[in-house]
Formats: C-alpha cells, sequence, structure tokens
C-alpha cells in the first residue's frame, strides 16, 4: 500500500507541475515558413488565389488522399471557401477572408470541434522572381497548449512540403501547362469565313451548328465554291451571367466570297494562344479556363473571336476522345 501511495503522489506531483507549466506556457502558437520561386509573382498570387488549385499543392489533401471537399459558391479570392471531411483530416471549413493582388492573403480555418485558426500567404518580388510567406497562428486551450512546440514541428514540416508542392505547379504553368492542358503562341495566318451569326442560349449552341453548317455546305457546293479547312465556332461574345453567347457557325475557305444569305468573315494573320483539345465537345470548358488562367498569369487580353477549329468529324470517329478541337484565342495587340 506504501508503495501505491507513493506511486499516486509521484503522480499527482507530476500532474500538478504540468499544470503549472501550461499555465505558464503561452497558448498562443506560431509557424511562419518562406520559400522563393523562379516565376513572376503574378503568377503565383494566381495559382494561390484559386482555391480549387490547393488540391494539387495543399499537402493535407496527400496526407488524407479520402478527404472530400466541398467547394463553396466562391471559389476565387476574398470569399471563396471549401468545407472538408476525411478519416484523417476530420472535419472542418477554410476561407480567404481577405486577398489583395500580388500581395497578400488572408486565411481562416475551422477544425470542427477544436476551434479555428488564422494565417497569410505573403508574396514578395525578389531579383529572381517571387518569394512565398505562409503563416499559420492560433490558440490552444489549458492544459492542450503543452503540445504546443509538437503542433509547430508538424505544421511546419507540411507548410514546407506544400510550399514545395506549390512549386511543382508554378513550373508547370510557368512553361504553359495549365490544368493539364499545353499552351502554345502561335502565328495563325490569314483565315477567311463564310458564316451564319447569332446570339444564342447556351443550351441551344449543339442545335445552332446542326441547322446552320448544313445549309452552309450546301450554299458553297451550289456556288462552287471548296472548303479551305474544317468548319469552326466562332464566338464574339460569351455572357455567363445571361447564359447567351454572341456566335457563328462558319466554314473557312481560301478567300472573301460573297453568297446569299450568309456572312463573309476575315481575320488578318495573328498571334494567338492555342490548345489541342481532345473530347466530347460537351467537355471543352476547362481548356477555355486554361487559356484564360495563362492570360491572366501574363497580363494579355484577347480580341474575338475565339474560333474553335472541329477538326476530327464524329461521322468518322465515333470514340469521342479522340476528338480533335483547337481552341484559337487572338492576343490583343
Amino acid at each position: 500500500m506504501k508503495i501505491l501511495k507513493k506511486i499516486l503522489y509521484v503522480l499527482l506531483a507530476l500532474i500538478v507541475l504540468l499544470l503549472i507549466i501550461a499555465f505558464i506556457l503561452p497558448k498562443k502558437y506560431e509557424v511562419s515558413v518562406s520559400k522563393e520561386y523562379n516565376v513572376p509573382v503574378e503568377l503565383a498570387f494566381n495559382a494561390v488565389n484559386d482555391m480549387k488549385l490547393q488540391e494539387k499543392w495543399n499537402p493535407w489533401k496527400k496526407m488524407d488522399p479520402e478527404m472530400k471537399i466541398m467547394y463553396g459558391d466562391t471559389t476565387v479570392g476574398a470569399g471563396a471557401s471549401y468545407s472538408w471531411e476525411g478519416p484523417v483530416s476530420k472535419k472542418g471549413t477554410f476561407k480567404y477572408l481577405t486577398s489583395e493582388r500580388n500581395k497578400e492573403i488572408g486565411t481562416e480555418v475551422i477544425f470542427e470541434g477544436m476551434g479555428d485558426a488564422h494565417g497569410k500567404y505573403i508574396f514578395d518580388k525578389t531579383e529572381g522572381g517571387c518569394k512565398i510567406t505562409w503563416t499559420f497562428e492560433g490558440e490552444s486551450s489549458i492544459p492542450m497548449n503543452l503540445m504546443n512546440f509538437l503542433a509547430e514541428k508538424y505544421i511546419t514540416k507540411d507548410f514546407n512540403s506544400g510550399l514545395e508542392n506549390l512549386g511543382e505547379l508554378l513550373n508547370d504553368r510557368k512553361s504553359g501547362k495549365y490544368l493539364g492542358y499545353e499552351i502554345k503562341e502561335v502565328i495563325v495566318p490569314a483565315k477567311n469565313y463564310v458564316m451564319n451569326r447569332a446570339e444564342v442560349k447556351f443550351e441551344n449552341i449543339a442545335q445552332f451548328y446542326a441547322q446552320n453548317l448544313g445549309s452552309l455546305f450546301q450554299k458553297l457546293q451550289t456556288a462552287g465554291i471548296e472548303m479551305a479547312g474544317m468548319p469552326c465556332g466562332l464566338y464574339f461574345k460569351y455572357d455567363e451571367s445571361k447564359q447567351m453567347t454572341d456566335m457563328a457557325a462558319a466554314i473557312p475557305v481560301k478567300e472573301e466570297v460573297a453568297i446569299q444569305d450568309a456572312l463573309s468573315y476575315h481575320i488578318d494573320e495573328r498571334k494567338a494562344l492555342t490548345i489541342d483539345y481532345y473530347g466530347d465537345y460537351k467537355d471543352i470548358g476547362p481548356a477555355h479556363y486554361a487559356i484564360d488562367a495563362y492570360m491572366k498569369d501574363r497580363n494579355i487580353l484577347n480580341d474575338a473571336p475565339v474560333v474553335e477549329e472541329y477538326v476530327t468529324d464524329p461521322a468518322n470517329e465515333p470514340d469521342p476522345t479522340k476528338w480533335l478541337t483547337k481552341i484559337f484565342y487572338y492576343i490583343a495587340e
């Protein structure tokens, strides 16, 4: 019994000592890690500011592959958010509270049942590119603050891993690889088109092509004019809010021609950005988003129209994964 009492006294003394230490130690924990990249600060900021790209470099996603991520209505800039749930990472919410272009993004993370923490991504220009500093701070209750030094150690390790992953993404984007697509800058020779143009609801685009391309083919055949390439879609305006586009179903020809009940359209030789997209037309959206991101990173503007050239005829190739569509964005000069 005396031995048991001694053990209990020792344990009580240790508990009291730990509680005293816990009251002395700060409840706040802080982490700050930095890494330099050989890319423009605009490119780095845009990548981090797009919350959907977090899945490609966030260290916690890699540690919990079964994590499910649900995005909020906003995914870029201030107000962007996602919630997560996973066997390792449990549940929580991540938000961008502030976003100051090319300078700083303020973050908040809420761990369900455990409280919240705040952080920042700070962007600085350097001689060779830019530096990103990732900070994180929170507060632990007593006696959990005894573990703060371990938390800081593991968070620092995770953040360094995340910044390494981010470097791979930034290098891809610097070389023109976005969302799995390679974007090239090319010179497009002068083009002439015969076309039918109208304002069309997004839901009616396929129907518009079907109705107008057939009639254009007939008119060219009747006039004895040869095609100078595959059918194209020309997009002059694209309004997401109204779900409307000002577009044309078009067929390239060798020179400008006048055909009854059809328009003639000429584009001079121009610099353009281009992507080779393989797949069903209904899934072409991400290829356009890739070019948009490329232009944003480089402060490039484009002139209308955006051209989709439908190289593969579905009547001759039943496999949609082999359908090639060439996309062209003419660079504004």
